[in-house]
């Protein structure tokens, strides 16, 4: 269900959270000696709405947070009440309140956000740790909360918190600031000025250009509205991916090889969000040659789709490698050719055996890992029969008129080496296939060496 997780709420592990409640003289507690988290305790979770007769809400109220984001109880919705932001640098303290760390910004002059026409001033932000929300029953390593309120009387709810939740990966350039202004104040109930903090600095927007939610605003059916230079992947007439129907394949039985010549070549690793890429360094992996043309299209990096985005009569594979070539002679009309492969559930691939232990240190973050000498040549491809298509690339910008090739022999890969593989990226891309394109006048040539064995 983590597709459906995707469209919701958290791609970039944010939620937006609108606090019920009608009253403006909600404060904070500031004394921990009042309650505490222990679940056992007189002061515990389970007793607050015990302690003060104005913390009743805390036992009886029945719009009570936290909660967990469960993909069978959320409504998928296109557009969640547009949240805009508006936040300025203002005079801040850091505040030790024993419970928790916050971050106060004075005088209501940090800025606002805006939810349906209502504005909802930034007060402070605080740390929780774990999280106290948790998407199908997860928890993440830390929460943050930004509380604004609202000072318009005729504004049903008054107070508005947006949460970002947090795993362990590299350092919150935000953190790494404020933590030389904690420090000061560990384990007491004090406060620190802090000068001016930007609010702008806790990154929180969605920071990917793209993703593959069919009802995201940045799934594949919007790419071509998002950049002025991306508008191929709506208008263009010759996208990628497309299905290899046999009604629409013509066979053809003479063609020249394509002619490969890979060399072992230093190479990083990059997680790119999106997907994995290995990425061979400085032209030097080698070339390919195609119908028998003078033109060398120097290999430059191979990356991963699952599900495979091109089908067979229809039939979705588990994965597959896209092997990105390019030619450098700024005279060629199409100068990006790929070479595809598809995969099924099965033996383990040995090339993608050997990348895995280098794909974990990277896992969903962007990042890269120099792997020394890889050699393009241990993908095994196998069989001499393939299709060939003019088509685009199957990201944005969509460019269109990539020589696509595509071995029609189908390889394996272990279900663990998928797993790998969409676990390493982001969640919006575990599930990193653009849908299907119209193919349009093209036409889909099998090349096969021995037509009478291919199958109608």
């Amino acid at each position: 269900m983590r597709q459906s997780k995707l469209v919701i709420f958290i791609y970039s592990f944010l939620i937006f959270l609108l606090i019920f409640s009608k009253s403006v003289t909600a404060q904070e507690v500031e004394d921990q000696t009042q309650f505490d988290y222990s679940l056992l305790d007189a002061k515990g979770p389970g007793r607050w709405g015990d302690l003060k007769e104005e913390w009743g809400a805390c036992k009886s109220g029945s719009l009570q947070s936290p909660i967990d984001m469960s993909s069978f109880r959320v409504e998928i919705v296109k557009k969640l009440g547009e949240i805009k932001r508006s936040y300025t640098p203002s005079n801040a303290i850091v505040q030790n309140r024993g419970h928790d760390i916050s971050v106060k910004w004075l005088n209501n002059s940090a800025g606002t956000i805006q939810i349906n026409s209502t504005d909802y001033f930034l007060q402070q932000g605080h740390w929780h740790s774990p999280s106290e929300h948790t998407i199908n029953g997860r928890r993440f390593e830390l929460e943050l909360h930004m509380v604004h309120l609202s000072f318009d009387p005729n504004a049903t709810y008054k107070i508005a918190v947006i949460a970002q939740l947090y795993k362990i990966g590299p350092s919150d350039a935000f953190l790494s600031k404020l933590i030389e202004n904690v420090m000061p104040i560990a384990d007491k109930l004090e406060e620190r000025n802090i000068g001016v903090i930007d609010p702008e600095d806790i990154k929180m927007e969605d920071e990917r250009e793209f993703d593959y939610s069919e009802g995201g605003e940045k799934g594949p059916a919007h790419w071509g509205d998002l950049k002025h230079e991306w508008s191929d992947c709506k208008k263009g007439g010759m996208q990628s991916p497309i299905d290899m129907s046999s009604d629409r394949v013509q066979v053809v039985a003479k063609s020249p090889d394509i002619q490969r010549t890979y060399y072992p070549c230093n190479a990083i690793l990059k997680n790119r969000g999106h997907d994995i890429s290995l990425q061979w360094l400085n032209n030097s992996a080698g070339m390919i040659k195609i119908n028998g043309s003078a033109d060398n299209y120097i290999l430059q990096q191979g990356h991963w789709h699952s599900p495979s985005e091109h089908t067979i009569n229809g039939r979705k594979f588990d994965l597959e490698l896209h092997m990105v070539h390019v030619c450098p002679d700024p005279n060629v009309t199409n100068y990006i050719a790929v070479i595809a492969l598809l995969y099924k559930i099965g033996p383990p691939d040995p090339f993608l055996s050997k990348l895995i232990e280098n794909l974990m240190p990277i896992a969903d973050q962007m990042a890269e890992r120099n792997i020394g000498e890889i050699d393009p040549n241990d993908i095994k491809m196998g069989g001499r029969t393939y299709y060939r298509y003019m088509g685009s690339l199957t990201v944005p910008p969509c460019t269109e008129g990539v020589i696509w090739t595509i071995n029609k022999k189908i390889r394996t890969v272990s279900q663990d080496q998928v797993n790998a593989l969409r676990t390493a990226v982001h969640d919006f891309a575990e599930v990193n296939a653009r849908p299907l394109q119209p193919l349009n006048s093209r036409r889909i040539q099998l090349y096969d060496p021995n037509p009478e064995n291919t199958p109608n």
